[in-house]
């Protein structure tokens, strides 16, 4: 064997061995059980369950790909922080097991200043599902920031691959008021980032979950490094929030993401508020909103109830530094503040929404902050007999508005029965242009005067008789054999009307149906 045949084959038994060795394996994930119904404290494991909240936030960093499970039927006293964090193929989920149909309660009591019930800081890669989640103490009236479900992004950079979803999260006291902090980041669900530029959630999903009776905020998603860093790509969708003491679902900071599918019930709910500092009393709330963020869209949603409580109080807001909104093939009713708000916004676009019986106004707009480039087009706006100081737009705080730019009127449908007989068209009328949208009842003063404003019947089944649910809105349906009249062309990639019947975009329908 020459020595060059002697290298290769030492080289060739040295690779085969190499590969013939074994490595150590990375450890198989583990699943932890949670019986807080037990009478011994265990291991974890699901013969010999932990029995106590304290064992799981003792056991250290659990490993990608671990579960932690309590059981169905049971309630867990206390806060519940789990460490480690999970992987892109690996996250660690924490959710529930057992036979029983009802999910298991942790039950915060009260946990303290900034605080949730349950509570990550700086963990990707984590699942939160299949839980009740409470957290209360003496009553709805506090001045402890406390949250059901608290998550956390401070100096961690790109917190990536968390999903909170199916839970049941009710009766979570927090301070009603900006008195020490900023309360809307406190509530039921609230995912929070801000300490350095980076800071950020990309990918959160927050679905399929129930919010009952909380304070402040119901659903709130916060990133502070605004304008440096945003949240990108949330998707906050499925969701029920219902007796919010403030905001219903509020979303700051956050860009390329989607607000969809959810419903608001009765938001702004704190009222009277014995705790609020009356120089920043509990007045601004709306139930749905984008604060400081761009390219949103906002649809299929379902908001009622709100109230006023001295300020805003709709169904819709657009709120400061936001641009490239789209409101679309949402319900509104029965909001007292009135259907939409833009305050500070620009590039917003809101069609084929149907709104009805909101008060003091269906499009509010704060004249003071201006609101750029609003084009509101295919909407069916309904307002009934006893409703009082109802107007289509509506621009407050100054005498001329909206200020700050143009604002685009056409294609709706407004039916106005409302005992309010003043200017229904308050605005800057060199700002404002209109084109063909068709006015049933009182006109008012103000009434666009083109060419092709129309008060011909609709010819809608039974406008007005919505109720709770979209699935209540048949009446705005077309009467069979009717046809809508035509509007004027809206952009071409636009094709569906509200419920989903498809239109042509160069003679769309007047109305949010086709």
């Amino acid at each position: 064997m020459t020595l060059r045949h002697a290298l290769i084959a030492a080289t060739s038994v040295a690779l085969i061995g190499a590969v013939l060795i074994p490595t150590a394996a990375e450890a198989a994930p583990t699943k932890y059980y949670v019986d807080c119904s037990a009478k011994t404290a265990g291991t974890g494991s699901v013969a010999h369950p932990w029995n106590r909240l304290a064992q799981v936030n003792d056991h250290g960093d659990f490993s990608p790909g671990d579960t932690i499970s309590l059981r169905r039927g049971t309630t867990c006293h206390g806060r519940l922080h789990p460490a480690g964090s999970g992987t892109a193929g690996a996250p660690i989920t924490l959710g529930a097991y057992g036979p029983k149909k009802a999910k298991p309660t942790v039950a915060g009591g009260g946990t303290p200043n900034y605080t949730g019930a349950v509570q990550l800081r700086n963990q990707p890669y984590w699942t939160i599902q299949d839980l009740r989640i409470t957290n209360t103490r003496g009553g709805r009236s506090t001045q402890v920031y406390r949250s059901g479900v608290s998550v956390w992004n401070q100096d961690g950079g790109e917190i990536r691959g968390v999903v909170i979803q199916r839970l049941d999260v009710q009766d979570v006291a927090s301070a009603p008021n900006e008195k020490a902090g900023s309360s809307r980041e406190w509530g039921g669900i609230t995912v929070s980032s801000g300490g350095v530029i980076g800071d950020s959630f990309p990918g959160l999903v927050i679905r399929d979950n129930r919010v009952d009776r909380v304070g402040r905020s119901g659903i709130a998603v916060m990133n502070w490094e605004f304008p440096t860093t945003f949240n990108q790509g949330v998707r906050v969708t499925g969701n029920r929030v219902s007796w919010a003491r403030g905001d219903g679902i509020v979303v700051f900071g956050a860009q390329h993401s989607r607000i969809d599918h959810n419903v608001v019930a009765h938001a702004a709910d704190e009222w009277p508020c014995p705790l609020c500092d009356p120089i920043n009393p509990l007045t601004a709330n709306a139930g749905i909103w984008p604060a400081r963020s761009s390219h949103i869209r906002i649809d299929h949603n379902e908001v009622y109830g709100t109230h006023w409580l001295g300020g805003d109080g709709e169904a819709f807001d657009s709120d400061q530094d936001t641009h490239d909104i789209v409101f679309e093939y949402n319900y509104a009713h029965d909001n007292t503040g009135g259907g939409i708000l833009f305050c500070g916004s620009r590039s917003v676009t809101v069609r084929f929404n149907i709104f009805e019986n909101n008060d003091k106004g269906a499009f509010n707009f704060i004249g003071n902050v201006p609101a750029d480039v609003t084009s509101i087009y295919n909407n069916t706006i309904y307002a009934k007999k006893n409703l009082k100081q109802t107007k289509v737009i509506r621009a407050f705080n100054v005498d001329k508005g909206p200020e700050g730019g143009t604002v685009s009127f056409k294609n709706n449908v407004y039916y106005n029965y409302s005992t309010y007989h003043g200017g229904w068209w308050q605005w800057n009328t060199s700002k404002v242009t209109t084109a063909a949208n068709t006015i049933i009842g009182v006109h008012g003063q103000g009434r666009p005067h083109d060419k092709r404003t129309s008060r011909k019947d609709p010819h809608l089944r039974k406008p007005g008789s919505g109720g709770i649910g979209v699935g209540t809105l048949d009446g705005y349906r077309l009467k069979k054999g009717k046809k809508a009249q035509h509007g004027v062309a809206i952009p071409a990639g636009v094709t569906r009307d509200f419920f989903g019947k498809r239109i042509d975009p160069k003679h769309p329908p007047r109305g949010a149906v086709g």
